[in-house]
Order: C-alpha cells, then sequence, then structure tokens
C-alpha cells in the first residue's frame, strides 16, 4: 500500500504542475475577483448541468438550442471563455485518469450500468 501512496502523491503533483492544470489556474485568477463574470460563468455552467440530467421526453432541441444561444453570448467575453475552455481541458484530463485507473481491473459491475454512470 506504501507503493500506491507514493505514486498517487506522484500522480497529484504531476496533475498540480501539469500545463492543463497551469492554464486553468491562471484562468481563475484572471477572473477571481469580478462577481459579474462569475455569475455569467455559473449561470452557463448551471444550465449545462441542467440539460444533462433533463428527463427523457423533455424539449430537449429547443432547450439546446438555448444553450447554444447562452454559449455563443458568453464566449464573446475573452477571460470568460478562456475559462470555460480550460476548466473543460481539466475536466477531460481527470476523465482520462479515472477512466485509466478503473481500468486496471474488471470490477464485474455491468449488471448494476442502469445504477451508476460511469
Amino acid at each position: 500500500m506504501d507503493r500506491i501512496k507514493e505514486c498517487e502523491d506522484a500522480l497529484l503533483q504531476a496533475l498540480r504542475s501539469s500545463a492543463v492544470i497551469e492554464r486553468f489556474e491562471k484562468a481563475k485568477a484572471a477572473v477571481r475577483d469580478d462577481a459579474g463574470r462569475h455569475e455569467t460563468i455559473d449561470s452557463f455552467r448551471g444550465s449545462v448541468l441542467k440539460l444533462q440530467s433533463a428527463p427523457a421526453g423533455a424539449d430537449m432541441l429547443s432547450e439546446m438550442k438555448e444553450l447554444h444561444r447562452m454559449r455563443e453570448q458568453v464566449r464573446q467575453d475573452p477571460l470568460v471563455a478562456e475559462y470555460l475552455d480550460a476548466e473543460l481541458s481539466v475536466c477531460r484530463l481527470l476523465q482520462e485518469v479515472c477512466r485509466n485507473v478503473m481500468n486496471v481491473t474488471d470490477l464485474e459491475i455491468d449488471t448494476l450500468k442502469d445504477l451508476i454512470a460511469l
């Protein structure tokens, strides 16, 4: 277990010092003290999450069009656009790391796929 902890610590350090995380930290710093930009970012992120968790049968086309319109509007601000792009890069990096860790062994949970989101 000590070896795993050492490797985990090394992975965390590698992630913290990666260009992806550094870019996100820089983007965060650029909007840190701007409440208006934070409100814009949070509102857009909330809309994305709401659409992703919408129940089946919802008016997806209408909601996707509205989200696209909102996306075009918020991306007009270069600092907000950079923040969202950098955040997306971090999410993709962490998803890839998680996928690789999860693929170390087969947990044989296929029968539970409807209950969990992988």
